[in-house]
């Protein structure tokens, strides 16, 4: 579901993006494509506010693209409005499965500090009475 997700919402996003003229639905495209990458580096309540988050933009794509369809008829407008409901489908996935899915490694996180009980102010002052730190 996870990947399922990250692709409609990529998918629906980059279709609105192309096809919109610039105003409210480029910038809304362009957040949700920015949210559906997100995703990969998000876990836990953060990923389901995101993916509320993208229901509401492609909900408001949606609207955006129905209303200028009507008043231009422009038919490139629909096609926002179908990126728009690909990005909701996509906010929607995230926000009913994502406690299931898995977060990023923690290979590259901040390694814990040991206790180590000299501090860098005592090496430093160390450092000033002549003293070499390495040699402890």
């Amino acid at each position: 579901m996870k990947g399922r997700a990250i692709v409609v919402g990529l998918a629906g996003a980059g279709l609105a993006a192309l096809v919109a003229d610039s105003g409210w639905s480029r910038a809304l495209a362009l957040v949700a494509l920015a949210g559906s990458l997100a995703l990969l580096a998000l876990s836990g309540t953060a990923r389901r506010a995101l993916g509320g988050l993208l229901a509401a933009i492609g909900l408001a794509l949606v609207a955006i693209g129905v209303y200028a369809a009507s008043a231009d008829a422009a038919p490139k407008m629909l096609l926002v409005s179908l990126g728009g409901t690909a990005v909701a489908y996509s906010g929607w996935l995230v926000i009913r499965h994502s406690p299931a899915w898995t977060g990023m490694s923690s290979t590259y996180d901040r390694p814990t500090p040991t206790a180590d009980p000299e501090t860098s102010k005592d090496i430093w002052d160390a450092l000033d009475r002549g003293e070499d730190p390495t040699t402890r």
